[in-house]
Protein backbone atom coordinates (compact mmCIF):
# COMPACT_ATOMS: atom_id res chain seq x y z
CA UNK A 1 0.00 0.00 0.00
CA UNK A 2 3.38 2.38 0.82
CA UNK A 3 4.21 1.47 -3.05
CA UNK A 4 0.57 2.54 -3.85
CA UNK A 5 0.02 6.09 -2.29
CA UNK A 6 3.52 6.96 -3.26
CA UNK A 7 2.70 5.99 -7.45
CA UNK A 8 -0.88 7.50 -7.54
CA UNK A 9 -1.21 6.45 -11.21
CA UNK A 10 0.18 2.72 -10.33
CA UNK A 11 -2.09 -0.18 -10.71
CA UNK A 12 -1.86 -3.12 -8.44
CA UNK A 13 -2.27 -6.27 -11.17
CA UNK A 14 -2.36 -10.34 -9.26
CA UNK A 15 -3.22 -13.15 -10.65
CA UNK A 16 -7.06 -14.00 -9.47
CA UNK A 17 -6.20 -14.87 -6.00
CA UNK A 18 -9.68 -15.88 -4.82
CA UNK A 19 -12.63 -13.89 -4.16
CA UNK A 20 -12.16 -14.03 0.09
CA UNK A 21 -8.57 -12.50 -0.86
CA UNK A 22 -9.96 -10.39 -3.45
CA UNK A 23 -12.63 -8.93 -0.93
CA UNK A 24 -9.98 -8.66 1.73
CA UNK A 25 -7.35 -6.84 -0.40
CA UNK A 26 -9.65 -4.42 -1.47
CA UNK A 27 -11.05 -3.86 1.97
CA UNK A 28 -7.22 -3.42 3.07
CA UNK A 29 -7.08 -0.93 -0.05
CA UNK A 30 -10.16 1.53 0.92
CA UNK A 31 -8.80 1.14 4.64
CA UNK A 32 -5.67 2.63 3.43
CA UNK A 33 -6.81 5.45 1.33
CA UNK A 34 -5.81 3.98 -1.61
CA UNK A 35 -9.16 3.35 -4.48
CA UNK A 36 -9.79 -0.27 -4.66
CA UNK A 37 -10.74 0.20 -8.29
CA UNK A 38 -6.68 -0.02 -8.37
CA UNK A 39 -6.29 -3.43 -8.25
CA UNK A 40 -6.39 -5.50 -11.46
CA UNK A 41 -7.92 -9.29 -11.41
CA UNK A 42 -5.72 -11.36 -14.42
CA UNK A 43 -7.33 -14.90 -15.04
CA UNK A 44 -4.93 -17.72 -14.05
CA UNK A 45 -5.45 -19.91 -16.42
CA UNK A 46 -4.40 -18.92 -19.94
CA UNK A 47 -1.79 -20.01 -22.63
CA UNK A 48 1.70 -19.53 -22.04
CA UNK A 49 2.13 -17.58 -24.58
CA UNK A 50 -0.57 -15.51 -23.59
CA UNK A 51 0.77 -15.56 -20.40
CA UNK A 52 4.22 -13.76 -21.65
CA UNK A 53 2.51 -11.30 -23.56
CA UNK A 54 0.53 -10.10 -20.91
CA UNK A 55 3.31 -9.98 -18.63
CA UNK A 56 4.94 -7.94 -20.97
CA UNK A 57 2.68 -4.97 -20.61
CA UNK A 58 3.17 -4.88 -17.39
CA UNK A 59 5.95 -1.70 -15.89
CA UNK A 60 7.62 -3.54 -12.74
CA UNK A 61 7.36 -7.10 -10.79
CA UNK A 62 6.73 -7.04 -6.77
CA UNK A 63 7.96 -9.80 -5.98
CA UNK A 64 6.43 -11.70 -2.71
CA UNK A 65 8.01 -11.97 0.24
CA UNK A 66 8.84 -15.55 2.65
CA UNK A 67 8.46 -17.60 -0.94
CA UNK A 68 9.67 -15.44 -3.51
CA UNK A 69 9.14 -15.83 -7.26
CA UNK A 70 10.27 -18.86 -9.30
CA UNK A 71 8.81 -19.45 -12.88
CA UNK A 72 7.01 -15.70 -12.52
CA UNK A 73 10.21 -14.16 -11.75
CA UNK A 74 12.10 -15.77 -14.56
CA UNK A 75 9.06 -15.04 -16.83
CA UNK A 76 8.95 -11.81 -15.91
CA UNK A 77 12.61 -10.79 -16.58
CA UNK A 78 12.32 -13.22 -19.79
CA UNK A 79 10.45 -10.14 -21.10
CA UNK A 80 12.02 -7.20 -19.90
CA UNK A 81 10.07 -6.96 -17.04
CA UNK A 82 12.48 -5.38 -13.87
CA UNK A 83 11.63 -7.86 -10.39
CA UNK A 84 12.43 -5.98 -6.85
CA UNK A 85 12.78 -8.43 -4.45
CA UNK A 86 13.48 -9.45 -0.87
CA UNK A 87 16.31 -11.59 0.03
CA UNK A 88 14.66 -14.46 2.44
CA UNK A 89 16.50 -16.40 5.08
CA UNK A 90 15.99 -19.73 3.05
CA UNK A 91 15.67 -21.23 -0.44
CA UNK A 92 12.47 -20.13 -1.16
CA UNK A 93 12.51 -16.78 -0.38
CA UNK A 94 16.18 -16.51 -2.25
CA UNK A 95 15.67 -17.49 -5.79
CA UNK A 96 13.96 -14.13 -7.28
CA UNK A 97 17.47 -13.20 -5.68
CA UNK A 98 19.55 -15.57 -7.68
CA UNK A 99 17.61 -15.07 -10.89
CA UNK A 100 18.31 -11.03 -10.61
CA UNK A 101 21.73 -11.73 -9.90
CA UNK A 102 21.90 -13.91 -12.83
CA UNK A 103 20.45 -11.26 -14.88
CA UNK A 104 23.24 -9.02 -13.63
CA UNK A 105 20.69 -7.23 -11.87
CA UNK A 106 21.56 -7.58 -7.98
CA UNK A 107 21.19 -3.84 -7.55
CA UNK A 108 17.29 -5.02 -7.27
CA UNK A 109 17.59 -7.46 -4.30
CA UNK A 110 16.73 -5.41 -1.09
CA UNK A 111 17.59 -6.49 2.57
CA UNK A 112 14.35 -4.95 4.17
CA UNK A 113 10.75 -3.84 3.87
CA UNK A 114 11.69 -0.32 3.77
CA UNK A 115 14.81 -0.43 1.58
CA UNK A 116 12.15 -2.43 -0.98
CA UNK A 117 9.37 0.38 -1.02
CA UNK A 118 12.06 3.13 -1.60
CA UNK A 119 13.05 0.83 -4.65
CA UNK A 120 10.37 0.27 -5.74
CA UNK A 121 8.80 3.66 -5.69
CA UNK A 122 11.88 4.95 -7.48
CA UNK A 123 11.61 2.82 -9.90
CA UNK A 124 7.98 2.84 -10.51
CA UNK A 125 8.56 6.97 -10.58
CA UNK A 126 11.30 6.55 -12.93
CA UNK A 127 10.27 5.67 -16.91
CA UNK A 128 14.14 5.91 -17.79
CA UNK A 129 15.37 3.70 -15.36
CA UNK A 130 12.66 0.78 -16.10
CA UNK A 131 13.29 1.46 -20.06
CA UNK A 132 16.94 1.02 -19.64
CA UNK A 133 16.61 -2.41 -17.46
CA UNK A 134 14.06 -3.47 -20.15
CA UNK A 135 16.42 -3.16 -22.75
CA UNK A 136 19.05 -4.73 -20.74
CA UNK A 137 17.38 -7.93 -19.98
CA UNK A 138 15.98 -7.88 -23.87
CA UNK A 139 19.58 -7.18 -25.27
CA UNK A 140 21.32 -10.03 -22.89
CA UNK A 141 18.83 -12.57 -22.08
CA UNK A 142 20.23 -15.14 -24.39
CA UNK A 143 23.43 -14.65 -22.61
CA UNK A 144 22.89 -13.68 -19.57
CA UNK A 145 23.51 -17.44 -17.01
CA UNK A 146 19.88 -17.35 -16.00
CA UNK A 147 18.54 -18.02 -19.82
CA UNK A 148 22.11 -19.98 -20.77
CA UNK A 149 20.67 -23.18 -21.01
CA UNK A 150 23.95 -24.58 -22.88
CA UNK A 151 25.92 -23.29 -19.91
CA UNK A 152 23.36 -24.74 -17.70
CA UNK A 153 23.55 -27.98 -19.27
CA UNK A 154 27.67 -27.91 -19.04
CA UNK A 155 27.67 -27.20 -15.58
CA UNK A 156 25.06 -29.57 -14.37
CA UNK A 157 26.84 -32.85 -15.97
CA UNK A 158 30.30 -31.24 -14.64
CA UNK A 159 28.70 -31.54 -11.65
CA UNK A 160 27.05 -34.66 -12.13
CA UNK A 161 30.61 -36.06 -13.12
CA UNK A 162 32.62 -34.66 -9.64
CA UNK A 163 29.67 -36.74 -7.36
CA UNK A 164 30.17 -39.83 -9.66
CA UNK A 165 33.70 -39.47 -9.08
CA UNK A 166 34.07 -38.62 -5.42
CA UNK A 167 31.12 -41.84 -5.41
CA UNK A 168 33.85 -44.15 -6.93
CA UNK A 169 36.60 -43.21 -4.55
CA UNK A 170 34.40 -43.88 -1.78
CA UNK A 171 34.65 -39.73 -0.26
CA UNK A 172 31.86 -38.74 1.40
CA UNK A 173 29.62 -36.07 -0.22
CA UNK A 174 30.73 -32.50 0.25
CA UNK A 175 28.77 -29.12 -1.47
CA UNK A 176 30.64 -28.75 -4.95
CA UNK A 177 31.50 -25.27 -6.90
CA UNK A 178 31.32 -25.27 -10.77
CA UNK A 179 34.29 -24.05 -12.22
CA UNK A 180 33.85 -23.13 -15.38
CA UNK A 181 37.37 -22.33 -16.81
CA UNK A 182 37.42 -26.17 -15.55
CA UNK A 183 37.11 -28.31 -18.68
CA UNK A 184 36.62 -31.87 -16.99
Amino acid sequence: MRILQAVPDGLLWLLAPGPVAERNLRRAMTARGVDPDRLVIAPRRIEKEDHLARLALADLALDTRIYTGHVTTCDALWMGVPVITMRGEHFPGRVAASALRAVGLAELVTGSLDDYCARAIRLAQSPPARAAIRQQLMTTRGRVPLFDSARYVRNLERTFRQIWRRACDGLAPVAIDVDESDPT
